[in-house]
């Protein structure tokens, strides 16, 4: 098991030896601990359903460093772009998928997308690409914070684990940017659909 506290070096050392083995890795992100692997990875991103006990139905959500690597994977609407670029507050856009990205990340055509503002992660992703986050918790038990709290629950499981103090926020809220106008998914307790608006643009 390796457990380093989360920089830009340790981001880079646990997320290569972790994709060398085809381990996914727990970590914090912007708003709580996901566990994930990069999106190339599909053994590893495969392995975290098994771990979590996740439905094969329900795909993971995508971190990217960059607006271009968000759209490697996805069709951004001016709207789209807009909000991810200028929104401060963590906010994951469910968009229309391309065909290039792996069924595993999607459903029904749509894959979710975050662009994280906070380092070390922003730093990380820009360098090493986009990852899965989905949040660091089994399915149908609730999400426990803290670095003890995932070791507690993933140790026979996972090997891999970053840990950053003062992390732990809430989930971001989503978006679903398909529609016409964009309906808000999940709320958070910062963003409401005028925040939504007013940075995409659209009012």
């Amino acid at each position: 098991m390796l457990i380093m506290k989360a920089d830009s070096p340790a981001f880079r050392k646990i997320f290569s030896q972790a994709g060398s083995e085809n381990e996914p890795v727990i970590f914090p992100t912007d708003t709580i601990y996901g566990i994930g692997a990069s999106v190339k990875n599909i053994a590893a991103n495969e392995k975290i359903y098994e771990i979590k006990g996740r439905e094969m139905n329900k795909p993971f959500p995508v971190l990217v460093g960059s607006l271009e690597q968000a759209e490697e994977i996805a069709e951004l609407s001016p709207a789209a772009l807009n909000l991810m670029k200028n929104c401060p507050f963590p906010c994951t856009l469910v968009l229309k998928a391309k065909e290039n990205l792996h069924p595993l990340m999607t459903l029904n055509g749509k894959v979710a997308v975050r662009l994280p503002k906070t380092e070390p992660l922003a730093d990380f992703l820009m360098e090493y690409g986009a990852v899965t986050a989905t949040s660091a918790n089994l399915s149908g038990a609730a999400y426990q914070g803290g670095i003890e709290n995932m070791v507690k629950t993933f140790c026979t499981k996972v090997n891999f684990y970053l840990y950053q103090n003062n992390t732990d926020t809430s989930p971001s809220a989503v978006v679903d940017f398909t529609f016409p106008l964009p309906q808000i998914i999940r709320k958070s307790d910062i963003i409401s659909l005028d925040i939504i608006m007013s940075y995409a643009n659209l009012c």
